[in-house]
């Protein structure tokens, strides 16, 4: 955008994109901002039960995460891909530690 960048290269519509679709269901069909924010928060909740943590604690710092200041100033600043890339990263965090329990257990399974 500073430098000329061309619109469809920032967020121009596209018919075809269906993970709109994905984006709408994850975000519990609320608008962009909110919705985004308890994504966050519903991700790193699972994220911190992935990795072994009570359920309680996960529910405080999930929220403590969501509401981190850091996001809020992201947002304000316009770095929206940014912020989206953040609140939604320890979703992907929790599906790696999960995966690699899973292959790890049936590793031990598989010796024993």
């Amino acid at each position: 955008m500073f430098g000329g960048m061309p619109t469809y290269q920032i967020s121009a519509p596209n018919a075809g994109n269906k993970l709109s679709y994905i984006r709408k269901v994850g975000s519990m069909f609320m608008n962009y901002p909110a919705g985004l924010y308890i994504l966050g928060m519903i991700s790193f909740y699972i994220l911190m039960l992935s990795l072994g943590i009570n359920g309680w604690l996960s529910l405080v710092g999930a929220i403590l995460f969501g509401f981190s200041t850091n996001n809020f100033i992201l947002f304000e600043a316009g770095h929206n891909t940014k912020t989206a890339a953040i609140l939604t990263s320890p979703l992907v965090i929790a599906g790696v530690i999960l995966l690699f329990k899973q292959r790890f257990c049936s590793v031990l399974h598989c010796l024993a």
